[in-house]
């Protein structure tokens, strides 16, 4: 991680990439709180690099959701839920459009 961060510009999206895969690890290991702290800084570059209907951007929601089921904030991940459905609607959408 700390290599991405030094050789690759601030916000990158693969900064991103390894941010989401260590909250992945977390989670698995059931470190919440560090999992909860590797998503959103995933989440805020993925927010700034990509478009909101990027799949990247759905799959990270989704997987943050799932975090704050298991933390018993489930209303907190209702909402990722539904972000994360809106902005795959939307690229499904788009990839229709396109055809």
């Amino acid at each position: 991680m700390q290599v991405r961060e030094y050789k690759l510009p601030v916000g990158h999206p693969h900064i991103a990439l390894s941010l989401h895969s260590f909250g992945r690890l977390c989670a698995r290991q059931r470190q919440h709180a560090d999992a909860e702290e590797y998503y959103k800084r995933a989440l805020a570059i993925r927010e700034a690099a990509l478009p909101m209907e990027h799949p990247h951007r759905a799959k990270l929601l989704e997987h943050y959701a799932e975090l704050l089921v298991e933390m018993g904030r489930t209303a907190d991940a209702t909402d990722y839920t539904a972000k994360a459905n809106a902005a795959r609607e939307k690229h499904v959408a788009d990839e229709a459009s396109e055809v």
